[in-house]
C-alpha cells in the first residue's frame, strides 16, 4: 500500500510501484557492503606495508550503528507523520548495505572460533 501510494503520486494514478527498481537497488547495497567489507579487510597496512585488517568485531559494531542509524531515520519519519517515502527507501538501502557487510564477517568469525569439523555444510 505505501509503494502504491508513493508510486501514485510521483507518477500519477494507476501507475503500479517500480518493484524492479526497488529490488535492483536492494540488491546492489547488498553487494556493495560485500564488497566494502572485502576492501576493507585487504587493503589496510600498517607502515611496513604488512596488511592489518580490522577485527571483524569491529566491523560488526559499525554495521550495528549504520543498522540502527536506518532503523530511527524510519521510526522518526513514521512517528512525525512524513510522507517522504524516499528516506524510508534510503533506510532501507543503508540496512542492505549493513547486511551485505553482517554475512562475510559473521563467515570469517566462524572460520575462527568454529572448528572446521563442528561447521555445517
Amino acid at each position: 500500500p505505501t509503494l502504491s501510494a508513493s508510486a501514485q503520486e510521483l507518477f500519477g494514478i494507476g501507475t503500479p510501484p517500480p518493484y524492479g527498481l526497488i529490488f535492483s537497488l536492494l540488491m546492489a547495497c547488498l553487494m556493495l557492503g560485500s564488497l566494502v567489507f572485502q576492501i576493507l579487510t585487504s587493503s589496510l597496512t600498517d607502515g611496513q606495508g604488512n596488511p592489518v585488517p580490522p577485527s571483524p568485531h569491529f566491523l560488526l559494531r559499525m554495521n550495528k550503528a549504520i543498522c540502527a542509524c536506518a532503523a530511527v531515520a524510519c521510526m522518526i519519519t513514521a512517528t512525525m507523520g512524513m510522507v517522504n517515502h524516499w528516506t524510508g527507501l534510503g533506510a532501507l538501502l543503508c540496512f542492505e548495505f549493513s547486511v551485505g557487510m553482517y554475512y562475510p564477517a559473521i563467515g570469517s568469525l566462524r572460520g575462527k572460533f568454529v572448528p572446521r569439523e563442528s561447521r555445517g555444510l
